[in-house]
C-alpha cells in the first residue's frame, strides 16, 4: 500500500516535537534569567531573543518539497481560497479562484502601455527642483520618510544616507544616477507621508518647490516616472536593490500589486547574485536582504505568485541591527520594532507551511486540505502542530520589550474601548505598535482558522464542543482586532504599510463572519458589534477599490454573499 507523504511528514513532526519542547524549555529558562537579571539588560535581552531564530524551532524536520520552503507556492491562507470551502460551493460554484491575479495582469498591462521610462531631461528637471529646496525643507522631507516609512522597511541608515548619498547628490559629486533617484524617491515618499497627516509640521520657509513634493498628484507622477527609471536600470549592486525596494514601497502604497511584485523580484534576484559573489554582507546589506524577504513574503501570502528563492538564504543571513545595543539611540525603538515584525513574519511563513502548505495545487472539491485522522480540523495538521505554533506565537509576544508589550488576544482591550474607528491623526509610533498587535492577531486568526472550517463545513452538532467554540470565537475576534488595530478606519488607507495585505485580511474575516451569520446555530461565535465590518467595507470601497481590480472584485463578492440564504447545515 502506498504511504501517504502527508502522514509521513506528520509522523516525523510528532516524533520530533518532544525533543523540541525540551529545547524550548531550556531557551525559556535562559531568557528568564536574562530578563530578570537587571533592568538595564532587558532591552538587550529582548534584541538577543528576537535575533535567535532557534527561539522559534521548525515544526517539521523535513519540509515538503518546494522551491522555497519558507514561503510555499500554494497554501490556503489567501482569502480567495476560503471561497472554495464546501459550504460556499452552491453559492459560488462558477468562481474563478485566480480572479485577483487575472485582474491585476490586465490592469498592469494597461498601465504599462501608458507609461514610458523617465527621460534624462525629466530627471534633470527633478534635480533642478531639488536644488531649489532649502536645507530645512530637505530635512523635513527626509525626517518624514524615516519617521513614517523606514520603521517598516529600513532600507537606508539615516546617517549613511545623509553622508554617502544625499550629500554627494546635493554637491554634484554623485557619480551614479541611482543615487539621484534614491534621493528623489526618499523626498517624494516623505512628502506623501506628510500630505497624509492632518496637521503636518512644515518648515517656516515653505515655498513652491516644497509644494511639489507635498502635492499628491505631483508626487505620484514623479514617483511613477522615477520608479520606471529604476526598473529599467540594469545595474547589479546593493544600491540598485535599495532603489528597487523603494519603488516597491511606493507601488505597495498605490496598491499596484504586480509593479510591486516585479520591483521586489528584481531586487531579490539582484541580492542573490550579490550574495553568491560575496556571502558576507555588510550591516546595511543585511537590512536590505531582510526588507526584500519581508516584502516578498507579504506578496506570496496573498497571491499565487512565483517565489524568487531568496528564502534559501534566511538561515545564513544574521538578523539586522546586531551592532546596535543602545536603547537611548533615536531610532533604536524603530529597529527593535522591525525585528519584532521580522521574527513574526518568519513565524507566519512557518504557519503557512505547516498548517496550509501540504499537498498539490488545490481543486475546488478538496482545496488540497487533507483531513488528518488525528484531528477534526479538516486541515493537514495535527492538534499538536497547531498548539505548538500557537505556543511559539505567544513566546514571541512574551519577549517583546516593555515599550511594545501587549496582553494576549483574550485579555486585549475590546476594540470598542479604544479610539480605533474615528478618522484622526496618529503618531508614527502609535501606528507601528498598532501594526504589531494587528499582525499578532492576524497570525492568531490563521492558526485558529481550521476550527472555523470544521464548524462551517460540518452538519450542526447537538452542541459545539467547548474547546472548538472557544478557538472559533477567538479566531473571529482576532480578525476584527487585526483589521481595526492596523488603522483601517483611523488612518488613510494608503498611509498604511502594504495596505493590500490589510484589506485582504479584512476580506477573509468578512467572509467567515458572513458565513457564521448565515448559520443560526453558530451565532454564539459572532463577536460583539461585529457589524463594524460594513463600516470597514464602505471605507475600502471608497478609498481603495478603484485602485486595485482584486479589491474591487473582493468587495463585489462580499455583496453577493449578503444575498446567500441562511442555512443550518452544509
Amino acid at each position: 500500500m502506498k504511504k501517504d507523504p502527508v502522514l509521513l511528514h506528520i509522523r516525523k513532526s510528532l516524533a520530533n516535537l518532544e525533543s523540541q519542547m525540551e529545547e524550548m524549555k531550556s531557551l525559556l529558562q535562559r531568557d528568564r534569567n536574562l530578563v530578570t537579571s537587571s533592568p538595564e539588560n532587558t532591552f538587550a535581552a529582548t534584541l538577543a531573543y528576537l535575533e535567535q531564530d532557534a527561539a522559534f524551532p521548525q515544526v517539521l524536520t523535513e519540509p515538503p518539497s518546494s522551491p522555497l520552503p519558507s514561503t510555499p507556492l500554494h497554501h490556503s491562507t489567501a482569502p480567495q481560497n476560503i471561497l472554495l470551502w464546501p459550504c460556499l460551493q452552491a453559492s459560488l460554484s462558477n468562481l474563478d479562484s485566480v480572479y485577483g491575479l487575472r485582474g491585476e495582469i490586465a490592469e498592469h498591462n494597461n498601465r504599462d502601455a501608458r507609461n514610458l521610462p523617465l527621460p534624462s531631461e525629466q530627471l534633470t528637471i527633478y534635480n533642478g527642483l531639488l536644488s531649489r529646496l532649502t536645507l530645512s525643507q530637505i530635512k523635513c522631507l527626509t525626517k518624514a520618510f524615516f519617521d513614517e516609512l523606514s520603521i517598516y522597511s529600513p532600507l537606508l541608515v539615516e546617517s549613511e544616507f545623509a553622508s554617502r548619498i544625499l550629500g554627494p547628490v546635493l554637491t554634484g559629486a554623485a557619480t551614479s544616477e541611482l543615487d539621484a533617484c534614491i534621493v528623489l524617491l526618499v523626498l517624494f515618499l516623505g512628502g506623501k507621508a506628510l500630505a497624509d497627516q492632518e496637521c503636518p509640521h512644515l518648515p517656516d520657509d515653505s515655498h513652491a518647490a516644497l509644494e511639489v513634493f507635498l502635492n499628491p498628484t505631483e508626487a505620484n507622477s514623479a514617483l511613477s516616472q522615477l520608479s520606471l527609471r529604476v526598473r529599467y536600470s540594469a545595474e547589479i549592486s546593493w544600491r540598485s536593490a535599495q532603489a528597487l525596494l523603494l519603488t516597491g514601497l511606493f507601488y505597495s502604497q498605490r496598491l499596484n500589486v504586480l509593479e510591486h511584485f516585479q520591483a521586489v523580484q528584481r531586487a531579490c534576484t539582484t541580492i542573490m547574485i550579490l550574495l553568491q559573489s560575496n556571502p558576507r554582507p555588510s550591516p546595511t546589506e543585511i537590512q536590505i536582504y531582510w526588507v526584500a524577504y519581508t516584502h516578498e513574503s507579504q506578496l506570496l501570502a496573498e497571491f499565487e505568485l512565483p517565489a524568487s528563492g531568496l528564502g534559501r538564504y534566511e538561515d545564513m543571513i544574521p538578523f539586522p541591527f546586531s551592532e546596535y545595543r543602545n536603547a537611548a539611540e533615536p531610532r533604536e525603538l524603530h529597529r527593535v520594532t522591525f525585528l519584532a515584525h521580522l521574527a513574526l513574519r518568519k513565524l507566519l511563513n512557518r504557519i503557512h507551511l505547516n498548517i496550509y502548505g501540504h499537498g498539490n495545487r488545490h481543486s475546488q472539491s478538496s482545496m488540497g486540505l487533507t483531513a488528518s485522522s488525528s484531528l477534526s480540523t479538516g486541515f493537514s495538521a495535527s492538534m499538536s502542530i497547531i498548539e505548538e505554533l500557537d505556543h511559539q506565537l505567544e513566546l514571541w509576544r512574551q519577549h517583546l520589550p516593555t515599550e511594545l508589550a501587549f496582553p494576549t488576544l483574550a485579555q486585549m482591550n475590546p476594540w470598542q474601548h479604544e479610539d480605533l474607528t474615528r478618522r484622526r491623526a496618529a503618531s508614527p509610533f502609535e501606528r507601528a505598535t498598532g501594526a504589531l498587535r494587528a499582525r499578532y492577531c492576524a497570525a492568531k486568526s490563521i492558526i485558529l482558522r481550521p476550527f472555523l472550517y470544521t464548524l462551517l463545513n460540518s452538519p450542526p452538532p447537538g452542541s459545539i464542543p467547548a474547546r472548538d467554540q472557544e478557538n472559533a470565537q477567538l479566531c473571529m475576534l482576532a480578525v476584527l482586532q487585526a483589521v481595526l488595530r492596523q488603522g483601517i478606519l483611523r488612518d488613510s488607507i494608503r498611509a498604511i504599510p502594504m495596505p493590500v495585505n490589510l484589506i485582504r485580511c479584512f476580506f477573509a474575516g468578512a467572509i467567515v463572519i458572513r458565513l457564521v451569520y448565515k448559520r443560526p446555530d453558530l451565532h454564539s461565535l459572532l463577536p460583539a458589534d461585529w457589524k463594524v465590518i460594513y463600516d470597514i467595507q464602505d471605507r475600502v470601497e471608497t478609498d481603495a477599490a478603484h485602485l486595485s481590480p482584486t479589491i474591487a472584485e473582493d468587495m463585489q463578492i462580499l455583496r453577493r454573499l449578503d444575498y446567500m440564504p441562511h442555512s443550518s447545515a452544509v
